[in-house]
């Protein structure tokens, strides 16, 4: 009987993600000028994240947008808004957020750039 509860045990570690980085993804890399952007924020954050870490750019520049960040959980972040009628290239960013890789506390820059 113990040879069954130590292969479940080792099942059930396999399925742990060892290194969760944290991403960004984007439903898609071209939008229309005034459509919906959204995008998705997953991560093993050491803090919630607020609108203080979230940042849309332009040319390199901070632009201000009114943008919803919903908290999924601790760990998944969806943030929307309804983007400019100015075309051009765009960056969204996360700054200024803890998380953990690998075990290891880090904070620098993620973003996703898009059209």
């Amino acid at each position: 009987m113990k040879p069954i509860i130590l292969l479940f045990v080792i099942a059930a570690v396999s399925c742990i993600p060892f290194g969760w980085a944290t991403d960004i993804d984007i439903s898609k890399n071209s939008y229309l000028p005034g459509e919906t952007f959204q995008a998705n924020i997953t991560g093993e954050f050491v803090q919630p994240l607020t609108v203080n870490n979230i940042f849309f750019m332009m040319q390199g520049k901070e632009i201000g947008l009114a943008f919803y960040l919903l908290k999924v959980s601790n760990a998944e972040y969806w943030v929307y808004v309804d983007l400019p009628q100015q075309t051009g290239n765009y960056t969204f960013a996360v700054k200024n957020a803890l998380y953990r890789e690998n075990g290891t506390l880090k904070g620098t820059e993620k973003e996703k750039s898009f059209e």
